[in-house]
């Protein structure tokens, strides 16, 4: 009983609700309170608290550190969460690195998956994947579905520990049994996209839906991206704009990206590109990397503000950094132009090549361009050729027709006319002009 009143306390203090200022008479109860906690009547002191109820941060700091120097291992742990934060006290990450290790260390298993957080950041301490995967496992050991969570999303990475996708299955199903929203929506994820499980966009959309009334914001959105697309759920466009909506404003970068989307090209809303601008750059700030590629783009080609391509070289690199393949490729196009950056041709290549791996055709195509022509790599028309085909299989226009000259012209392989129209009719058909004329008979680059 006293340990449920305990878990209550602690949600009550950290629900984030403005809290009534205490009366003289209640501050005198608090003081008695604090007694009590030194008195070493550490439970009894807690579940009075919670009886109070209207305990302010500023108050809440106090009764804390008298039960953390008490050794009650989550009093720690709370502590800790108010120095990361800066609730009533001066934010200091380092503090609170020391406040979670002490929690931790007296079974908190949420100071063990709060201080593996830290170390995955390097937020108050150095960075340590290998250090954060121990903290997490042990935190999910101890029945931390947070903990079981975030060691669920660096094991599918190969994040500190070897890439095992299977395991994250597991890891995501377990925190989300727990009652952690973004373990339903990561596992939901890995469902959509049919990865180490069977694709199942029903079951997708049911575990999204699971991680949004659990609190997760990004699975309201990525359900509202299903009912966009009529996947595993009936195709709603009114249900996907007000999920896309909520998710953006309760801190869903995908939500805030999506919703950009709609704006940009006046979809089930009206065409504002400084909406969607305006929308792109918080979902940058929230640390989704489609995001800032999104409002590099903008700013590149001058739609809804003037150009800028030192900003939008900027936010490409974010992009880029936070694991968007597109925001690499285009990065890699203003330094092969020189156009916000220094040309770099060597850089461009790099670039390319990290678009091109993460996924994104363009960048295959881009980086066998300059395999063709030789341009801040050595000529190799061999590579070039394979890249198009990239490029091509992934869905770039340009690839296709690329290689289809190639093929077209003898280059780097046996000339073979039939297989350069077959080519130039699918890069014709993906909407390269030039490739329907090639396709009639005309060949070229």
């Amino acid at each position: 009983m006293r340990s449920a009143l305990l878990t209550s306390l602690l949600i009550v203090l950290f629900a984030g609700a403005a809290q009534a200022a205490l009366t003289e008479d209640q501050r005198d109860q608090l003081e008695r309170l604090q007694h009590d906690c030194e008195a070493s009547a550490l439970v009894d002191c807690l579940e009075r608290g919670l009886e109070q109820q209207q305990l302010s941060p500023a108050e809440a700091v106090l009764l804390f550190r008298q039960a953390c120097e008490a050794g009650e291992a989550r009093a720690c742990s709370n502590l800790g969460y108010m120095h990361e934060r800066g609730l009533a006290v001066a934010q200091d990450p380092r503090e609170a690195a020391r406040l979670y290790g002490l929690g931790c260390e007296g079974g908190s298993a949420n100071a063990c998956s709060n201080l593996g957080f830290l170390y995955q950041h390097g937020v108050g301490t150095p960075a340590d994947p290998a250090a954060a995967v121990r903290l997490y496992r042990q935190g999910c050991e101890a029945g931390s579905a947070r903990g079981c969570s975030n060691l669920g999303v660096l094991t599918a990475g190969g994040i500190g520990t070897e890439a095992d996708l299977p395991e994250a299955v597991r890891l995501y199903r377990q925190a989300c049994e727990g009652g952690s929203g973004t373990g339903c929506s990561n596992l939901g994820f890995l469902h959509q996209r049919g990865l180490a499980v069977a694709q199942d966009f029903t079951a997708a959309a049911q575990l999204y839906r699971q991680g949004c009334a659990a609190g997760d914001p990004n699975g309201c959105s990525a359900l509202g991206f299903l009912h966009a697309a009529g996947q595993g759920v009936a195709q709603d466009a009114a249900e996907a704009l007000r999920l896309y909506r909520f998710g953006c404003e309760n801190g869903s970068g995908l939500g805030c990206t999506n919703l950009g989307v709609l704006h940009e090209r006046g979809i089930m809303v009206a065409q504002n590109p400084q909406a969607a601008a305006e929308l792109y750059q918080r979902a940058c700030g929230l640390g989704h990397a489609n995001g800032c590629t999104s409002i590099g783009n903008l700013q590149q080609h001058g739609i809804g503000m003037a150009a800028d391509p030192a900003a939008a070289a900027a936010h490409y690199r974010l992009g880029c950094e936070g694991g968007n393949a597109r925001g690499c490729t285009s990065l890699g196009f203003l330094h092969r132009e020189g156009l916000g950056v220094a040309e770099d041709l060597g850089e461009a290549a790099r670039l390319y090549g990290l678009g091109c791996r993460g996924g994104d055709a363009r960048g295959c195509s881009n980086l066998g361009y300059l395999y063709r022509a030789g341009l801040g790599v050595a000529q190799d028309l061999e590579q070039a050729a394979r890249l198009y085909g990239l490029g091509c299989e992934r869905g770039d226009a340009r690839g296709c027709s690329n290689l289809g000259v190639l093929h077209n012209s003898g280059l780097g392989m046996p000339k073979n006319p039939a297989e350069a129209a077959r080519l130039f009719r699918q890069a014709c058909a993906m909407g390269h002009r030039q490739a329907c004329a090639w396709a009639e008979g005309a060949a070229g680059e």
